[in-house]
Formats: C-alpha cells, sequence, structure tokens
C-alpha cells in the first residue's frame, strides 16, 4: 500500500480505512433494521422514508469506502509510473552496450508490472459494466415483447 508514502501517512490512511468500513457495517446494520421494519408494513409513507434514508447513508459510505480503495490502487500504479520514468532515464543516460542493456531489461520488467497491475485494475472496472449492459439489453427484449407501447 502506497510503496512511497511516509509511515505517518499510511498509518492515517490505514485509519480511515478502517473507520468507513466500520461506518459502513453500522450503517449496514440500520438499513437492515429499516428495511425489516418497512417489509412489515410496506404502505407505511413513515417507514419507506426511513428505508430509503438508511439506504441512501449506506450507499454513501460503501462508496467512501471505494474511493480509498480506488486511491489506494492509483496511488500504486503512479508510483510504478514513477519508478518506469527513473529507468527510463537510466536508458536514456546509459553510457555503454552493456548498461543500456541492463536499463532496458529493467525497464521492460517494470513496464510488464504496470501493464498487468493495470490490467487487474480494468478488469475490477469492466464486468460490472458488461453486467450492466447485459441487464439492459435484458430489458429491453422484456419490453420488446411486449404489447404495448409507451407513448406521450
Amino acid at each position: 500500500m502506497l510503496p512511497s508514502a511516509d509511515k505517518k501517512y499510511t498509518l492515517a490512511l490505514k485509519r480511515q480505512i478502517e473507520k468507513t468500513l466500520g461506518d459502513v457495517d453500522h450503517e449496514g446494520k440500520n438499513f437492515y433494521t429499516a428495511a425489516h421494519t418497512f417489509t412489515s408494513d410496506p404502505l407505511n409513507v413513515e417507514k419507506r422514508q426511513e428505508m430509503i434514508s438508511a439506504s441512501r447513508t449506506l450507499v454513501r459510505e460503501v462508496t467512501r469506502l471505494l474511493i480509498l480503495a480506488d486511491y489506494v490502487d492509483v496511488a500504486n500504479i503512479v508510483e510504478l509510473v514513477n519508478n518506469a520514468e527513473h529507468l527510463f532515464a537510466n536508458v536514456r543516460h546509459s553510457k555503454n552496450k552493456g548498461e543500456f542493456m541492463s536499463a532496458m531489461q529493467d525497464l521492460g520488467a517494470k513496464c510488464g508490472e504496470i501493464y498487468v497491475k493495470t490490467g487487474h485494475r480494468q478488469q475490477d472496472i469492466l464486468p460490472e459494466q458488461e453486467d450492466q449492459r447485459y441487464a439492459i439489453a435484458v430489458a429491453r427484449q422484456n419490453l420488446k415483447g411486449r404489447k404495448f407501447s409507451i407513448t406521450s
């Protein structure tokens, strides 16, 4: 986690993540209670509003946790890119063929590491979009199969 960050900053970030995780747990329990109460009387407007409020608060806390996780991922990728830039400078300033070949090998390894890390990050993001596209396509098919039209 954040290789170049000082220990004080890393500890503060860890505490923030732990606090947010505790908030997610707390708000999840609140949501569960509100949703259970709502399902016992789904026509009650007050119970519905409490459930909606609890769900929005939970989503907000989960979003905070995801943002912190993304921050760590991006910071680690930036660190790798900075290391690659340093290695590229070594390539440019190599004085002989041996230094050049060694620097190129180091740079290639670091670029491969960047490729893998960014690929993992992309895989974390893309499946959700694919699932959403599939769900939208299924919904469209269902709507097309209906015999009514929605017009104004």
